[in-house]
């Protein structure tokens, strides 16, 4: 009976593991500047969105994701997403001080 319980119980830790560490692979990094394109650019440090709100809103931006601000100045934006867990939360950061 013991062993059978500790069976369960080590299938379940696994199971647990799995889905913690397949939630984060979807989890992406996005960049934002104030000389990125919201039209042309891809979220990339190398090709940033303008606007932080473009990150936000684009299919990419999952739990556990994170917005990159590059120096610039942003306009307000507004977070409606659901999905966040204290082990995958959406973050939204300055890269530096210039970041507005």
């Amino acid at each position: 009976m013991k062993s059978v319980l500790r069976s369960t119980i080590a299938a379940f830790m696994c199971l647990f593991l799995l889905l913690a560490f397949a939630g984060n692979t979807q989890a992406a990094t996005l960049y934002v500047s104030g000389s990125g394109h919201d039209t042309n650019g891809d979220g990339s440090l190398n090709s940033p969105w303008r606007q932080i709100q473009r990150a936000i809103n684009s299919t990419s931006f999952t739990p556990g994701s994170e917005i990159i601000a590059l120096d610039g100045d942003y306009q307000p934006f507004y977070v409606d997403k659901s999905g966040s867990t204290a082990a995958l939360r959406f973050t939204i950061r300055a890269a530096a001080s210039n970041a507005r």
